[in-house]
C-alpha cells in the first residue's frame, strides 16, 4: 500500500475496532496524522539469522515463507540498527557460530534484536539463541562494544 492508503487503513481500523468491540457505529475519527519522511525511523530490529547459499545472512523472510531474503538496509529502521546488524553479522561469521536451521533443528543464533534508544542513543543488542550458553560470547561483545561504544 502506498502510505497515504495505509493512513487511511489505520483510520478505517479504528472505526471498525470501535464498532467490532464498542457497538459504536458511525463515530467521527480524525484522521491519522503521518510523518513527513516515513523512513529510518524505526528504533528496534528483531532480524532472522540463516545461512543462504552457504553463508551466514541477516535479512527477512520472503512473504509467507521462511527462506531468507539477505539485506543490508531495511529501510524503515534508523540506520545505526543496520550499521550494527550488519557488523553483529560479520562478527558471527568470523566467531563461526551457527545460525539455527529449521529443517535440521539445529544452529546456535536464531535472531539478532537490536534497539537504538531515541534521546540515549545507547544501543542493546539481544541474541536469541537454541541454547543459554554461547561459546565466546565476552569475546563477541567486547567487538560489539568496540565497533559501537554508545
Amino acid at each position: 500500500l502506498s502510505y497515504p492508503e495505509q493512513l487511511k487503513f489505520k483510520t478505517k481500523q479504528v472505526k471498525d475496532s470501535l464498532y467490532k468491540i464498542a457497538g459504536i457505529a458511525d463515530v467521527e475519527v480524525a484522521e491519522t496524522l503521518g510523518m513527513e519522511h516515513p523512513v529510518k525511523y524505526r528504533n528496534k530490529a528483531q532480524v532472522p539469522v540463516r545461512r543462504v547459499n552457504g553463508v551466514l545472512e541477516t535479512g527477512f523472510f520472503r512473504k509467507n515463507s521462511h527462506n531468507l531474503m539477505p539485506l543490508e538496509d531495511f529501510f524503515i529502521q534508523d540506520p545505526v540498527i543496520d550499521q550494527v546488524v550488519v557488523a553483529l553479522r560479520d562478527l558471527l561469521r568470523r566467531f563461526d557460530l551457527k545460525p539455527y536451521d529449521e529443517k535440521e533443528q539445529s544452529g546456535l543464533i536464531r535472531n539478532l534484536v537490536v534497539r537504538r534508544g531515541h534521546y540515549s542513543g545507547q544501543i542493546m543488542v539481544v541474541l536469541v539463541t537454541t541454547r543459554p550458553k554461547v561459546f565466546r560470547v565476552d569475546q563477541l561483545i567486547e567487538q560489539v562494544i568496540k565497533q559501537f561504544p554508545e
